[in-house]
């Protein structure tokens, strides 16, 4: 075999000698490689130690090179590809109120600017809210929320709420054990100590991963767990469970969106909380209901 390196002027040459030999050649920019190959192993070397270990640098830079071009590694491929993804940032950015380009309607809703009891409204990130009029008309669908009470909204990340979703926080609870439901301590005066606040039921707590249809209802003190979903006009009177369907007035369980098996392995999960990019990488899976590749990619 003849291996002949030449690069501006200068060659490096070894020969296997015996018999008529074949030759290949591959021309890389301005590096052309000569390969005569024939049967015999006896060699004659024509080049000095120095010269054999810039070889064997060349030839191993680029077979490593060449294997990284290939993407022979799935793993490291794909973490480049989040590397990349992260330092583009081409992830909607949480910190936005408007992550849609040119679209005023949907908003990231912690993002947005509460005149009142701001400290007692708590949301999660990208849990947005749409509204074709006015997205801070949400602020004006919690209603009765009075600072003096304390009571909290609490939203997870990732919910999704529709247009005209009413929060009622125990502000507008009134006595109702007695012969009158009329409020005569608001008025004040000689009024004042006449006690006719309702029962402090305490906050709304919305779980993650939560839809709410558009013109659903939620009372004072409801919870409401991850994955469930509220029908569109629907009253919340009672709690929900995780992933499960409520809908009427007043909402009752319309159906379990998963078995047990499901909703028990999601509530482990909680996927909510992974890292965005881990997040991004899960999405198709999570979206179309695959449990089988899910379990595989979060079994360690």
């Amino acid at each position: 075999m003849c291996l002949s390196l030449c690069k501006a002027g200068y060659d490096f040459n070894f020969f296997l000698r015996n018999t008529p030999c074949s030759k290949t050649g591959l021309y890389l920019g301005n590096l052309t490689f000569v390969f005569l190959i024939d049967g015999d192993l006896t060699m004659t070397f024509y080049f000095s130690l120095l010269r054999k270990a810039l070889l064997l640098i060349f030839f191993t830079s680029y077979s490593l090179w060449s294997s990284a071009l290939e993407g022979e590694s799935g793993l490291v491929t794909q973490e480049k590809s989040v590397d990349v993804i992260m330092k583009n940032d081409e992830f909607p950015d949480p910190d936005s109120l408007f992550p849609i380009k040119d679209n005023y309607n949907l908003c990231f809703l912690k993002n947005l600017s509460f005149e009142n009891n701001s400290d007692n409204i708590v949301i999660g990130d990208y849990t947005y809210y749409y509204d074709s009029d006015n997205v801070q008309n949400f602020e004006k669908n919690i209603l009765y929320h009075f600072e003096e009470i304390g009571d909290k909204l609490i939203m997870g990340k990732f919910c999704q709420i529709g247009q005209g979703v009413k929060f009622l926080m125990n502000g507008g609870n009134h006595k109702f054990d007695g012969f009158t439901t009329f409020p005569f301590q608001a008025f004040g005066k000689s009024w004042e100590k006449i006690s006719t606040f309702g029962i402090i039921k305490g906050d709304i707590v919305i779980g993650n991963d939560v839809w709410l249809g558009e013109g659903a209802t939620i009372m004072p003190g409801i919870k409401i767990g991850d994955g469930a979903i509220v029908a569109a006009e629907s009253v919340v009177t009672k709690n929900v469970s995780p992933y499960t369907v409520v809908g009427g007035n007043p909402a009752t369980p319309l159906r379990d969106r998963f078995d047990v098996e499901v909703t028990s392995f999601l509530l482990d999960l909680k996927w909510w909380n992974l890292p965005i990019h881990r997040i991004t990488e899960l999405a198709p899976f999570i979206v179309n209901g695959d449990i089988q590749k899910l379990r595989h990619l979060t079994k360690e």
